[in-house]
């Protein structure tokens, strides 16, 4: 009888050093710079904490490259830690992955730090949807993408793309179709770039307090304190 095959997945996540004044610099005026920090510090330790029950290997690629004693400083030694490389978004993502994929791995997930509704679940369900798709993409509602899974190196889908801007999912969607790839879909998230997108959160988390003090245990208590 033949074992079953086994498929080797990793998680990569980016993340920005918690440098004061440049990051999440455009929650400013509405928030200091010292409490942008502490939000974005808050949204990538509850990520970590999710990201934990999943048993899946996670590499965090950091930015600026210089930064990888402030990184481990704050993260501590459990994690596999690399500089993002490439003059841009997409050739830094591509980079990433590929680097990933020359580790050996079968699958492998790209995710931003900064979309706080992002569960367990749907990355299971990525990781699943790749078992019979090239691609899976979970798109944003300002038109970028989240979450981005391939089975091996695609250099092509992080090119010529107009990064940080409303086109980048329907463009990159439109390259993939140009490749002949299988395309699975994930739910629309927001992500977290503007005091209205923080706000608009705390709503929702508001809604149901129990499940937001358990799911988001850093950021829940953090933005109830500010905007109280």
């Amino acid at each position: 009888m033949n074992s079953p095959i086994s498929i080797k997945q990793t998680l990569v996540l980016f993340i920005k050093a918690p440098i004061v004044g440049q990051v999440k610099t455009r929650l400013q005026p509405d928030l200091s710079p010292d409490k942008a920090v502490k939000v974005y510090k808050a949204m990538v330790m509850d990520l970590l904490e999710m990201l934990s029950q999943l048993n899946i290997p996670i590499v965090l690629h950091y930015t600026p490259a210089d930064s990888e004693d402030l990184i481990r400083n704050w993260l501590g030694q459990t994690y596999s830690f690399n500089p993002q490389q490439g003059d841009d978004l997409g050739s830094r993502m591509s980079h990433a992955l590929t680097s990933t994929f020359n580790e050996g791995v079968d699958q492998a997930i790209l995710i931003g730090s900064d979309i706080p509704e992002l569960n367990a679940e749907i990355i299971q369900t990525a990781f699943q949807k790749l078992d019979e798709n090239d691609l899976v993409i979970g798109p944003t509602l300002d038109g970028g993408y989240y979450l981005i899974g391939i089975n091996r190196p695609r250099p092509e889908l992080f090119t010529g793309i107009h990064w940080s801007t409303e086109t980048v999912f329907s463009e990159t969607l439109t390259v993939a179709r140009s490749l002949d790839m299988d395309v699975a879909e994930l739910e629309p998230l927001s992500d977290i770039d503007f005091p209205n997108d923080l706000k608009a959160l705390l709503e929702r988390l508001n809604h149901r307090p129990e499940r937001s003090r358990k799911d988001h245990p850093g950021l829940y208590p953090l933005l109830s304190n500010i905007w109280k």
